[in-house]
């Protein structure tokens, strides 16, 4: 498995972010490329890389590069998660056709999966909405869709259907209301409800979405298992695109 660091400079929002690249397996083209948010919690606490390795080892998968996006800090986490417009502009004319250079290959330009967990998840999907023409597919594990009293919910509901493909999972035990966040951030609805609220919407809207809630919390462990599970609903030319999941 190769890992290398990267670092990426964004005129947009004024600051810098490491990025760690895995690249498909030995002398195979890229058949998607995969964006993560949170690289931090994916590369440092869920081990996702070796993750990924093993469905591509398998052969579950087709072969597909991976960039693992740092979130900064704490402090700006926060603050560019939260459907920050600037943050989706970074996102979608900067980063996406970065990540791309880094993977130059003779093939034509693979399609992209954005993703991300918890309140990078929130992000990845307001990113999707604002540019659905950069990406294949989103990935949202535990998205903090209740952010705002669930905006985003209600952003999807009046800009109607996308041709993305959305896959969205939550543990069944996040179920937790009225949560103090910090200054100015209430929890008022559960996770789980907030997911299933998006879904509802999406599939309202006509949307291609694979739904799953899984056995577990606002964890690590149980979106390291989830990830095994999620990306091959997402991937093209995978056996898991054929199932929706309700």
């Amino acid at each position: 498995m190769h890992l290398t660091e990267s670092a990426i400079h964004s005129p947009t929002l004024g600051n810098e972010r490491r990025v760690w690249l895995q690249p498909p397996p030995v002398d195979q083209p890229a058949a998607a490329i995969c964006i993560l948010l949170d690289g931090e919690y994916y590369v440092d606490r869920m081990d996702a890389p070796a993750v990924i390795a093993g469905l591509q080892a398998s052969q579950m998968v087709p072969p597909f590069a991976v960039a693992y996006v740092s979130h900064v800090d704490s402090q700006t986490r926060s603050k560019e998660t939260k459907c920050d417009e600037d943050f989706a502009r970074f996102v979608a004319n900067e980063l996406t056709p970065w990540v791309h250079r880094q993977f130059e290959q003779t093939a034509s330009r693979p399609p992209t999966i954005l993703g991300g967990l918890s309140l990078t998840g929130l992000a990845a999907a307001h990113v999707a909405l604002r540019s659905p023409d950069s990406f294949m597919g989103v990935l949202c594990q535990s998205a903090s869709f209740w952010w705002s009293d669930q905006w985003l919910v209600n952003e999807y509901r009046s800009h109607g259907p996308s041709s993305l493909r959305y896959r969205i999972s939550c543990g069944s035990l996040e179920t937790a209301e009225f949560v103090d966040h910090g200054p100015d951030l209430i929890q008022r609805t559960s996770q789980v409800a907030s997911n299933r609220a998006m879904r509802d919407v999406l599939l309202d809207t006509g949307c291609d979405v694979s739904y799953e809630e899984f056995l577990g919390g606002h964890d690590i462990a149980s979106w390291r298992s989830d990830l095994a599970k999620s990306l091959p609903v997402l991937l093209p030319n995978a056996e898991g695109t054929k199932n929706r999941l309700r």
